[in-house]
């Protein structure tokens, strides 16, 4: 609340230390909520942009690799902001949640459709990773495990996302009731209620993927 450059340089921090402690993700994040739903759209764009680029700067400087950190910014950071901006507007929980939901079903179908046999990629991916952790542990993971977490790794990071998105969202709403409306978040979460279309079309999504999954 200091100013963008404050705002600005708190995220970026947070979000180079998560590359460590991956929760600071979900702080980083509130940051940029709370400046978005307190101050509006112009302002959390401004710091999205210098945070962005004070990270950006630091991982050149410090591992000469600027992509994946930029990446992570966007994909992080950009969500968060459209929410926020959702929430400042409408001023119901309900909203903004439902948008998160939109966006991991969006990404879930996104994957489905361009790689389709989503289990075979991640499986490729972990064998070199369980080959590295194997050999620096001695811990062996067996054909069956590996095929178990190649299996749900897609969901676990679904699960993930929503998580982190929802979570951040509500972490800033909160610092700004506690800021500069004390007792409003409660009040705000208490009057929560999903559309029946919303409950209706989230029942189908359930149960079509457990079907999937128990086949």
């Amino acid at each position: 609340m200091r100013g963008p450059f404050h705002a600005a340089s708190a995220a970026a921090a947070l979000i180079l230390a998560s590359l460590s402690v991956g929760i600071l993700l979900i702080l980083s994040g509130a940051i940029v909520a709370l400046s978005t739903l307190r101050h509006g759209p112009r302002t959390g764009l401004h710091i999205i942009g210098l945070a962005t680029s004070f990270a950006v700067v630091v991982r050149l400087v410090l591992a000469d690799q600027a992509f994946p950190i930029l990446v992570l910014c966007i994909v992080c950071w950009g969500p968060v902001w459209a929410m926020s901006v959702v929430l400042r507007q409408q001023k119901r929980q309900a909203t903004p949640l439902l948008a998160a939901a939109f966006l991991i079903l969006g990404y879930a179908t996104i994957m489905r459709l361009g790689v389709g046999d989503v289990e075979s990629l991640w499986l490729g991916r972990l064998e070199p990773v369980i080959q590295v952790i194997s050999a620096d542990t001695g811990i062996h993971f067996g054909p069956e495990q590996i095929a178990f977490m190649a299996r749900n790794i897609h969901t676990w990071i679904l699960v993930a996302m929503n998580i982190m998105l929802v979570g951040t969202l509500l972490l800033g709403r909160w610092w700004q009731s506690l800021l500069f409306n004390p007792g409003g978040f409660s009040s705000e979460f208490r009057e929560l209620k999903l559309p029946r279309y919303a409950v209706l079309l989230m029942s189908v999504v359930a149960l079509s993927f457990l079907a999937n999954h128990l086949s």
